[in-house]
């Protein structure tokens, strides 16, 4: 765009992404359009995100230049004259408004292409996601084995909670294949409100956090629930023949590396939420769906339901027949073709 050595009046002022949704793999889904606009337009890029994004978002943007919400504790942001005091120096901000506009009815990356800069028909390559830099990450310390395959058993949504007893099959049958299981997740909750006027939440908040069954055979597996940071667990996630699990932040994690894996997506088609690799949607990734005669499959991306009822935490008809759906022969033929 500029001409070679010749000073111009355009300004350049700092860009700040205020990435104010809660789960981490939707900061995943950012990262190809921020990188994207910091590498076209060579100005000083800021996030302003909540803290527990900051583990993976630092290794692409400057830490110093990454922001918690006050919410985060963080003591510099009220006093970082980027965001207060002299807010009258300009600024552009690019706001993923994600409660108010959230992509259910297209991929992030394409809504966030869209939203940010107006773009359509962006090209794969410039959608793939980014190669997290593993090599920076000792995870030495879990004495993982050779040949090894990841379960995430844990989702914060209901209607992607794969079953245990699936789960269960599927370390069996990893097993029988001579590969060991490795869990991988995190155990959290926090309260989110809820409109007093939906008709099927009759409290005025909902516990949102990623559940783990009870029922499963963890004495079969290397479990590192609650034992890993993000960074190690995409490191770890680096290392594995294959990843299992529900769509959510460890598949978005997954798609930072070149593992393959098996994925059960209940509440979109798998083009709305699959990663971008090697200039392709959904490379090495097989899709687990709910049968095509179930007329309530896709959910999520068939409703508008933010004023009334959060579909991915409740089901429309009480009885989540779409995570029923889920079942072992399903996964079988995707694991014999990777293991």
């Amino acid at each position: 765009m500029y001409r070679k050595n010749v000073n111009c009046f355009f300004k350049k002022p700092p860009i700040i992404f205020t990435c104010d949704q809660i789960g981490i793999g939707m900061s995943v889904t950012m990262l190809p359009i921020i990188l994207d606009i910091k590498k076209s337009s060579n100005q000083e890029v800021y996030i302003h995100c909540h803290q527990h994004h900051v583990d993976i978002l630092k290794y692409f943007i400057d830490e110093e230049n990454i922001y918690p919400f006050y919410d985060s504790n963080d003591p510099q942001l009220k006093n970082d004259k980027i965001f207060v005091g002299e807010k009258a120096r300009e600024v552009v901000i690019y706001n993923s408004s994600v409660t108010i506009h959230a992509p259910h009815k297209c991929h992030p990356v394409d809504h966030f292409y869209n939203l940010w800069t107006g773009e359509i028909n962006v090209s794969n390559e410039r959608k793939n996601y980014p190669k997290f830099p593993v090599e920076k990450v000792d995870v030495s310390k879990f004495n993982l084995p050779e040949k090894f395959v990841v379960i995430g058993p844990g989702s914060t949504k209901p209607i992607c909670q794969i079953p245990a007893n699936p789960i269960n099959d599927i370390i069996d049958y990893c097993k029988f294949k001579d590969y060991d299981v490795v869990l991988l997740g995190d155990k959290y909750s926090f309260n989110l409100p809820v409109p007093v006027s939906s008709p099927l939440n009759f409290q005025d908040t909902m516990t949102v956090g990623p559940e783990m069954h009870s029922a499963l055979n963890y004495n079969k597996c290397i479990n590192l629930i609650e034992k890993t940071s993000l960074d190690e667990a995409i490191a770890i996630l680096d290392k594995a023949q294959c990843y299992i699990g529900p769509e959510g932040g460890l598949m978005q994690f997954c798609g930072m590396t070149d593992t393959p894996m098996i994925i059960s997506i209940n509440g979109w088609h798998p083009d709305m939420r699959m990663p971008y690799r090697h200039n392709e949607l959904g490379w090495e990734c097989y899709p687990i769906v709910p049968d095509a005669d179930l007329e309530c499959r896709y959910c999520i991306q068939r409703t508008i339901h933010a004023r009334t009822v959060n579909v991915m935490m409740d089901c429309i008809y009480k009885d989540f027949k779409c995570v029923e759906d889920i079942i072992f022969d399903k996964f079988k033929p995707h694991i014999d073709k990777i293991l």
